[in-house]
C-alpha cells in the first residue's frame, strides 16, 4: 500500500485528502487534535499578500 501524498490548498493550507494542514495542525471531526503554530496578525497578512496575483 502506498502512503498518502498531501495536496495542500494554497489558501487554507488544509489537505484535500485528509485532516492535516501544512503547518502541522491536525483536526478530527471538527476538533483540533494537534495544534499548529500561533501566527501573529502580521504573519497572516503576509501569507494573504503572497497568495494574491
Amino acid at each position: 500500500m502506498s502512503g498518502h501524498v498531501h495536496d495542500f490548498d494554497p489558501i487554507s493550507g488544509w489537505c484535500s485528502g485528509c485532516t492535516v494542514r501544512d503547518d502541522g495542525r491536525h483536526a478530527w471531526h471538527g476538533d483540533i487534535v494537534q495544534a499548529g503554530p500561533d501566527y501573529t496578525p502580521d504573519q497572516i497578512a503576509s501569507f494573504l499578500e503572497r497568495t494574491r496575483p
